[in-house]
């Protein structure tokens, strides 16, 4: 019989609304660090990770957690809560718009609940394991696949680790240019997948990530009916390294086959 998250999925989308809004009204100055070689902190990032961090350790204390910034642990099969505190954190100290706060709770390392909240839209998706996904509430429907050349692709960022090379990425993108409508890189993991979720984007590609990333957007993402494969066309799986993703299978055989191409 398959457990019920619902309760996970709904304190999860409730504490990071009060993380972030209580977070950023209660710091008087925000203060950005550089982080790496092209990434940056900020203080409010950390205020929100602690925020959840405490929040989740009085409520389920048995559970592990694993966020961005100072929770950098192993994975493993037992409960764990997975924290993203403001992902797109360039995009937030810079005033783009494209940056939200996501958490997943992760059951034998899939996740089972998930939230993301995009404070500047007002959006909190939510989605638990067998439920569906909803934005504020209502439930997501998507049916149109658009073919190739009607596609909207969007791209994750160019990898900040000096030691990723970032040639393959350029390359699928001079290889998808000539036949999609449109190629997009908002710089924020959470967008991407809700773009993807509702249908405002028919294809996304990540070439490099990690669990915070991806686990909140994956599952609200699957809940609607997005499938999701690795570059190579293999199972999508905790230890995987990209991914790409569409409602319509098509699409991602067709991606695929152009990065076979590109090797």
């Amino acid at each position: 019989m398959q457990v019920d998250y619902t309760d996970e999925m709904n304190y999860a989308s409730t504490l990071i609304v009060a993380a972030y809004h209580e977070t950023v009204t209660n710091s008087e100055e925000m203060h950005i660090h550089r982080k790496g070689i092209r990434d940056v902190v900020t203080s409010i990032d950390y205020g929100i990770e602690n925020y959840l961090i405490a929040d989740i350790q009085r409520n389920f204390p048995d559970d592990q957690i694993i966020a961005e910034e100072t929770y950098n642990k192993t994975l493993t099969n037992k409960r764990t809560w997975v924290i993203d505190p403001i992902d797109g954190t360039v995009n937030f100290a810079r005033g783009f718009p494209f940056f939200g706060v996501q958490m997943a709770l992760l059951v034998n390392q899939k996740p089972v609940a998930a939230s993301i909240y995009l404070p500047i839209f007002d959006e909190v998706y939510k989605a638990c394991l067998g439920s569906g996904s909803f934005l504020n509430g209502k439930l997501i429907e998507v049916s149109e696949q658009r073919p190739v050349d009607e596609s909207i692709v969007t791209l994750g960022d160019f990898a900040s680790d000096p030691i990723v090379d970032n040639s393959l990425q350029i390359e699928s993108i001079k290889s998808l240019v000539g036949s999609v409508l449109k190629i997009k890189m908002f710089g924020a993991a959470c967008y991407d997948f809700v773009a993807l979720t509702r249908g405002l984007s028919d294809i996304h590609i990540l070439l490099d990530f990690r669990l915070w990333d991806i686990m909140p957007g994956l599952l609200i993402a699957r809940e609607a009916g997005v499938m999701f494969r690795t570059l190579k066309g293999n199972h999508l799986s905790a230890s995987s390294k990209n991914l790409v993703g569409s409602y319509n299978p098509q699409l991602i055989d067709f991606v695929v086959s152009q990065f076979k191409s590109v090797g």
